[in-house]
């Protein structure tokens, strides 16, 4: 059985909530959302769905992540409908949803479904007349309740009401909601101010709670597999910053709504005002003495470890007859990966004999290998595309034809309602998963049409190189390398070797040897 374009196309259910819709209750929730547009899709007929949620963001802001991934697959024609719950899950803007609904998604042939607006643009009534007041009127609630949050914040922050609901480093909440000291953390905090006061540095103060031990602030919260005793220059500056520690409070700090205000005597204290004083004079005062090792690295950005993906930092060298070096940042952190050692100088050399190599190639022979790897490429990736799209399709129509023999076991009460369940959950979840398969292959030909543009510009930049380099500058870097894949070392024969893949802008990975 062949199924039509549309019907291959992804049914995009998109969800949407801000912190003040989530105050309205369970109904604007997410999981609530996705359960009505599910629901929705499955009696209507609607295949290929794939959920796309912004989880936190306004209505106004049309900057949101998995919308613009909406957009973005839209316009490279994957998309065949798009469900929301209501018009304001869209957005609160009247012109720019408006837009969407009645000219970008009609120009490219998507079925728009509003589902508590009983709207669908292919039913006799469409986008009725109606639809723009709504979209105003979403606008207009919106613009109401912000101007209603920020007279609320401005009058409790003015009153002396701390606006922040959290304790910073330091302090606890008792029963009632106050701040009050928390002894262990405070200890530590007048450590760092007494610290920073005999002359010590934020990086030699991080260093030294290192080496005590002593845990950072959020060593309880962060990933296990970081060290949870590295503290960062930056948390120790924001500590040295916090006025609070003098039993102030302090808000509009930076804000639209007000000038700063200060509170006094909100709190205990765990630092003296004097004290306070002359660290953030102290801080006005230190100028950072810049150094030749404070410049960016050359491979900064671009350096990975092949073994868990992590960037590679530098470790630089302040001894004239030594070399700077790169390792896997996980490593330092904890001993889940090995350091992937790599001297910078043999490194640079390898580099930039590849690049030159390039440079110096005939283009138009150049051009054809880069070709007949992309083809070859192309090629292998249809082959497998095709196979996989007919086994799920061919699947998929499969676990039709059993859900359909399911339901009529139970309604003739050849199986019990348990067993119904538990087989309809578990067939639904694989066709869900089949239906993703589908998917990705789609946007893996998206994929193979945007190389094609890739590998002309490539040839675009290179031919702006006419002679070997003789340095290998962060500029060359930039117009060249999209990644370098750091392997760790092998010894064979008692000979050092290191794998190490370069991955060009545009044509990936290419040998010329």
């Amino acid at each position: 059985m062949h199924e039509n374009r549309q019907d291959l196309k992804i049914t995009a259910l998109y969800c949407r909530l801000s912190a003040d819709d989530e105050l309205k209750g369970d109904s604007n929730s997410i999981i609530h959302q996705k359960e009505l547009l599910q629901e929705y899709a499955y009696k209507h007929g609607l295949r290929q769905i794939e959920f796309y949620v912004d989880d936190g963001y306004t209505g106004t802001n049309f900057d949101r992540p998995d919308f613009q991934r909406l957009i973005s697959d839209v316009e490279n024609n994957l998309i065949g409908s798009v469900v929301v719950k209501d018009l304001s899950r869209l957005g609160r803007n009247y012109l720019k949803v408006g837009y969407y609904t009645e000219v970008l998604f009609p120009q490219n042939d998507i079925r728009f479904i509003s589902v508590t607006d009983n709207i669908d643009s292919i039913s006799e009534a469409g986008m009725n007349d109606f639809v723009p007041f709504k979209n105003i009127m979403n606008e207009w609630y919106a613009k109401d309740l912000s101007r209603k949050q920020r007279a609320v914040v401005k009058s409790k922050g003015n009153s002396g009401k701390r606006l922040t609901c959290r304790t910073i480093y330091g302090y606890k909440k008792d029963e009632n909601g106050e701040w009050v000291i928390d002894e262990p953390s405070a200890n530590v905090v007048k450590i760092i101010f007494n610290l920073y006061l005999k002359g010590y540095g934020q990086s030699m103060i991080a260093n030294y709670l290192f080496q005590q031990k002593i845990e950072t602030p959020n060593a309880k919260k962060s990933d296990k597999t970081k060290n949870p005793f590295r503290w960062s220059v930056q948390t120790i500056t924001q500590i040295l910053s916090h006025q609070e520690y003098t039993g102030d409070t302090v808000n509009f700090k930076i804000s639209e709504l007000g000038t700063k205000k200060v509170f006094t005597d909100t709190q205990p204290a765990i630092i003296e005002r004097e004290v306070f004083e002359k660290a953030q004079l102290l801080r006005t005062k230190r100028k950072r003495v810049y150094r030749r090792f404070d410049e960016q690295a050359l491979f900064a950005n671009v350096l990975f470890c092949s073994d868990c993906d992590s960037k590679m930092y530098i470790q630089r060298k302040f001894n004239r007859n030594c070399t700077n070096s790169y390792v896997c940042s996980k490593s330092r952190l904890s001993s889940d990966c090995s350091s992937h050692y790599v001297n910078e100088k043999k490194l640079i050399a390898y580099v930039l004999k590849s690049i030159n190599a390039l440079i110096t190639t005939d283009r138009k022979s150049l051009v054809s290998l880069i070709e007949m790897k992309k083809q070859l490429e192309a090629q292998k990736q249809k082959i497998e595309n095709e196979k996989n799209l007919q086994n799920a399709n061919n699947r998929i129509s499969e676990i039709d034809k059993i859900l359909i023999n399911l339901y009529e076991d139970k309604v003739k009460g050849n199986i019990t309602l348990e067993t119904f369940q538990m087989c309809d959950k578990n067939f639904c979840i694989e066709k869900a998963e089949l239906q993703k398969l589908i998917i990705d292959s789609s946007r893996q030909s998206v994929v193979i049409n945007k190389q094609e543009v890739e590998i002309s510009n490539f040839i675009k930049m290179l031919n702006k190189y006419h002679t070997p380099l003789s340095e290998l500058t962060p500029e060359v870097i930039d117009d060249f390398i999209e990644k370098i894949v750091v392997f760790e070392t092998e010894k064979i024969n008692n000979v050092r070797n290191q794998q190490i893949n370069i991955f060009y802008h545009g044509i990936g990975m290419i040998s010329l040897e």
